[in-house]
Parts: structure tokens; sequence; C-alpha cells
């Protein structure tokens, strides 16, 4: 006896295709899923990427733009070409600028001239104890994203194996020569 239709099943062939179907359907949806979680990294990632362009708009064009960035409600507006844009920066924490020190509330406003932005500048972005700090030099242009500052870590290194290496320190006694 032959069974029927309706009480065979699906072929392999059948479920491989379905299963290759569904994979690549999620494949497709996975990345754009994971744009959406913010962090420190990724906030810093895109200030640093618009410092770098406002930057270079402003030194090629010789027009001036101005980056507003508000510490209270963590909003920077800024203008461009295509219209204005405003972003917030949620865990934007504080803004140091050579000219005001380290700013942590209030309006900061950051000019980009025919020479792009002329100060120095550090954006520390933090959430629990992840610190991610943007950083900006006027002489070389460049924009730095990193976890800790070179200089920091440097000296933190230092100062572990100075403490490492240092022998005790013993008074020295008069008429003892020995160091």
């Amino acid at each position: 006896m032959r069974a029927s239709l309706a009480t065979r099943g699906f072929t392999f062939l059948e479920l491989a295709v379905v299963l290759f179907i569904v994979s690549l359907f999620v494949a497709l949806a996975y990345p754009a899923l994971r744009v959406s979680v913010h962090s420190p990294g990724s906030e810093a990632r895109r200030f640093a990427s618009t410092l770098r362009y406002l930057n270079d708009t402003a030194i090629n064009t010789k027009a001036l733009y101005e980056i507003s960035i508000d510490l209270g409600s963590k909003d920077m507006s800024y203008r461009l070409p295509e219209g204005q844009r405003q972003v917030t920066l949620q865990f934007l924490d504080r803004v140091y600028v050579s000219s005001r020190g380290d700013v942590r509330e209030g309006q900061l406003l950051l000019p980009f001239g025919s020479m792009g932005l002329e100060e120095i500048l550090k954006a520390y972005f933090t959430r629990d104890n992840e610190t991610v700090i943007v950083s900006y030099d006027p002489y070389s242009r460049r924009v730095r994203v990193g976890e800790k500052e070179e200089e920091e870590e440097r000296k933190e290194k230092e100062e572990k194996e100075g403490e490492r290496l240092r022998p005790p320190l013993r008074p020295l006694l008069q008429g003892d020569q020995s160091p």
C-alpha cells in the first residue's frame, strides 16, 4: 500500500531551502539591530567623525562653522551646507578646551575657522567604569579616540615599575660613605 500525500511530510531538500532562507533574513537584519545599541565608544567615534568633517570642511571652504554643545541637556548642534544637525550625546561627561579648561556644565561654542579648530580639545564619554576620550590636536589636526590617554597610561606604568624597582631608603649616618 502506498501512503497518501497528506501524511508524507517534508523532504530534506525542502527543509534545507527553508533553513537557508530564514538564515539569510537573520543575517540581513542582525547588523541593523546592533546599530541601535549605544555605547560610549560608538558615541565618541561619531563625535570624532563630526570634528574631522567640520575641521576639513572649514579649512577647504574657508568658511566659519561652529559646534554648540549644551552640557546640561547633552545636545550638540552644528550647521552644515546641507542644513542644521542636532545630536544627543548621552554619555558626554565633560569637555576640556585649552582656553576654558574643564567644562562640565553650560554651553560650549567651538568655532572652526579657515585654519580649523585652533584649540586643544578633549571630550570624555563615560558610562559606569568605561571612559572613552576624544582628543583633538590643533597642530597636527588629528582627532584620536582612545580608552585611556597614552600619557596617563605611561605615567602609571612608570610609577608602578619605579615602586617595584626602587630600593628601600635608609638614613645616611654621618661618616657613612655608601649611598
